[in-house]
């Protein structure tokens, strides 16, 4: 898909919506492996729109924190150089085949999953996807909210002697209602 295009809000996704979504330019702030369950959990910011501002020549986007869960991972290979951010360039999916588990699981297909990033690649393989949207999406100028945003929209606790700041072009706005994508 192509990320300038508009795509609808849901809240929640999953591999069968694969072909609407796009995750070019997705900040991953955290990776977690979750190895008794077979997952990989990507906590990111999920651009749905680029939207064209009319006042000036560059984009905003409507974002929300989310959390993108493959399940029944396994042969996973992450090689990321980086120096701390990691953005997704692309999300593929490729070589369907029977799942090798797929005896025990709800699930008879599996992919080849490949994450390229602009810090290298993340490689598995995996039965599918959900993807969860944590709060509505806000408009902002940057392409991710920053973590000070996040961490205010996801009412998270204040660390103790831990300050956060950020430039202001990280500062967002909730979305006015005719800026949401129609449902």
């Amino acid at each position: 898909m192509n990320t300038m295009e508009s795509i609808k809000y849901k809240g929640n996704w999953n591999e069968a919506d694969f072909e609407q979504m796009g995750w070019h330019d997705c900040k991953i702030y955290s990776i977690l492996s979750d190895d008794s369950n077979f997952r990989l959990i990507l906590d990111i910011d999920y651009i749905f729109e680029w939207i064209t501002d009319s006042e000036s020549e560059y984009y905003k986007f409507l974002i929300s924190p989310s959390t993108l869960v493959f399940h029944n991972v396994w042969d996973v290979k992450i090689d990321l150089e980086t120096d701390g951010e990691i953005e997704i360039s692309d999300l593929h999916r490729e070589n369907p085949q029977r799942a090798r588990n797929e005896a025990y699981i709800d699930k008879k297909m599996e992919w080849d999953w490949l994450i390229e990033t602009q810090s290298g690649t993340i490689s598995f393989k995996s039965t599918g996807f959900d993807q969860y949207s944590r709060e509505t999406p806000v408009l902002s100028e940057s392409q991710n909210l920053g973590l000070v945003s996040r961490m205010e929209m996801l009412k998270l606790y204040k660390i103790p002697g831990f300050n956060l700041t950020e430039p202001e072009s990280k500062r967002v706005r909730p979305a006015r209602p005719d800026e949401l994508p129609r449902q």
